[in-house]
């Protein structure tokens, strides 16, 4: 069963690379958020701050076209490539991605859509409710006050995806599917 979730705990691999990218997602349109307001703080100045920071605690993993080139599964390369996933989901619980085919337009929309998720009420995020450990809705914790999270199993299928957006979007919001 696949999941996604936008933030992590020690589960299957296959769950971690979309929790975490999530989670990184989260904290920066968070932190952007809370910066947009201070009149002398840019978005692109936290961005710049943000990558910095990320650049020295998060490993990059690149899946570049020119990256992949020759790349054939159970060779030693696909074996190295696995192993630096593992290696950055145990040892950071997240990884930046490299892949130079997704539109910068693309990871624009991504953000506003987490936004607009996080921006629902309390009482609407606390409908996603779900018996698995970290796959319902996680938010206003006094240990970590500013951690917000969401697991929606089978995310990648578009009946799942439907049924996670009319959940919070009674009203609709195709566009977050």
């Amino acid at each position: 069963m696949m999941g996604a979730q936008i933030t992590s705990s020690k589960v299957k691999p296959n769950f971690w690379t979309y929790s975490n990218y999530f989670s990184y997602l989260m904290r920066y349109t968070s932190l952007a958020r809370s910066t947009c307001t201070t009149a002398n703080n840019s978005i692109e100045r936290v961005r710049e701050r943000d990558m910095a920071v990320a650049k020295v605690e998060i490993p990059f993993l690149d899946f570049s076209e020119e990256a992949l080139t020759g790349l054939e599964v159970k060779s030693e390369k696909w074996k190295e490539l696995c192993n630096q996933v593992r290696e950055a989901c145990e040892t950071h619980g997240v990884f930046f991605l490299v892949y130079d085919k997704i539109p910068g337009s693309l990871r624009e929309e991504m953000f506003g859509a987490m936004k607009a998720l996080f921006d629902l009420p309390e009482e609407t995020k606390n409908r996603h409710v779900n018996p698995k450990p970290y796959r319902s809705y996680l938010g206003k914790c006094p240990v970590i006050p500013f951690h917000e999270s969401f697991g929606v199993d089978d995310a990648p299928t578009l009946d799942a995806s439907q049924a996670f957006t009319t959940l919070m979007w009674p009203e609709g919001n195709p566009s977050f599917w």
